[in-house]
C-alpha cells in the first residue's frame, strides 16, 4: 500500500513539473497551439506545432499573434503595434484555474467567473495564502473588470470566450510583409529574438562576446539577478533571449 501511495506522489510530481513543458501560442482569434518556438522578429514568428512531424515549420504574422509562452522563460504579448512586451514569468495552470486574458496583456488565473452585459467579475486568490483549499475568506479577492478590458476567458473545462475580438488586421502575405518593413526607413531598428540555451562553464561574459551584445543587456532581456556576475559560470541549459540586429 505503501510503496502504491509513493507511486501515485512520485507521478503527481512529475505531472506538476511537465505540466506547460513546452512552448505556446495564443492568437488574437481565441485559438491555441502548444508549439515548439524557433524565430520571433517584427513581422512574423517561426514555429512548429507540437507533436506534428509531417507540416514542418509554420510562420504567422506577428500581428496577429496575442501572446507566445517560451518554455522556460515566460509570457511574451505582442502590442497592438507588434512590440513585444514580457509578461509573466510562468504560465497559468489551465488544468485547475479559470483564467482571464486582458486586453492590455495580462494572465490571470481565477475562480467563480461571472460575466454581464457591462462586466466580468471573478476571484483571485491570494499567492500568500498557502496550500489551495485551505484558504480562508480573507485570502481572496474578487475584482470586477469592464467588459472592454477583458480580451478571452479560458475556462478549466477548455471553453474558450472571447470577450473583446481584437480589430481584424489586414491580411497581406506574411513575405510580403517582411518586404515593407525592411523598405520602411521609419523603422531603423529592427532585431531579431534568437533563444541561446547554456552549455557548460558559460558566462555572460562569453555569450554577449558571441552575439556582440553586453552582459548587462543579457541581464535586462532575460530579468537576470542585477547580482548575477558576468564571470560567473551559468546553469547549464538555461534558455536566454538574445536580440540581434536584422
Amino acid at each position: 500500500m505503501i510503496s502504491h501511495v509513493r507511486f501515485l506522489f512520485i507521478a503527481a510530481l512529475f505531472w506538476a513539473f511537465s505540466c506547460h513543458a513546452h512552448d505556446h501560442i495564443i492568437f488574437k482569434d481565441g485559438t491555441e497551439k502548444d508549439i515548439k518556438l524557433s524565430t520571433i522578429n517584427d513581422a512574423k514568428i517561426v514555429y512548429q506545432i507540437l507533436g506534428d512531424k509531417t507540416t514542418g515549420q509554420q510562420e504567422a504574422p506577428i500581428k496577429d499573434v496575442y501572446m507566445i509562452y517560451v518554455e522556460k522563460q515566460g509570457n511574451i504579448y505582442i502590442t497592438p503595434d507588434g512590440k513585444r512586451v514580457t509578461g509573466e514569468a510562468k504560465r497559468a495552470d489551465t488544468k485547475h484555474n479559470d483564467v482571464v486574458y486582458l486586453v492590455r496583456g495580462a494572465e490571470i488565473e481565477v475562480d467563480n467567473v461571472q460575466s454581464s452585459a457591462d462586466n466580468i467579475e471573478y476571484v483571485v486568490k491570494s499567492k500568500s495564502s498557502g496550500i489551495k483549499g485551505l484558504m480562508g475568506a480573507r485570502d481572496v479577492a474578487k475584482t470586477s473588470l469592464n467588459r472592454s478590458e477583458v480580451f478571452m476567458i479560458r475556462y478549466k473545462s477548455g471553453l474558450i470566450d472571447v470577450v473583446t475580438p481584437f480589430e481584424p488586421a489586414k491580411k497581406t502575405d506574411v513575405n510580403q510583409e517582411v518586404s515593407e518593413n525592411e523598405d520602411e526607413n521609419s523603422k531603423p531598428h529592427q532585431f531579431v529574438v534568437v533563444f541561446h540555451t547554456t552549455k557548460k562553464n558559460e558566462t555572460l561574459n562569453s555569450i554577449a562576446e558571441q552575439y556582440g551584445v553586453t552582459p548587462q543587456q543579457i541581464i535586462e532581456w532575460n530579468e537576470l539577478p542585477e547580482r548575477t556576475k558576468p564571470a560567473t559560470p551559468l546553469k547549464v541549459k538555461t534558455q536566454l533571449m538574445i536580440y540581434q540586429p536584422k
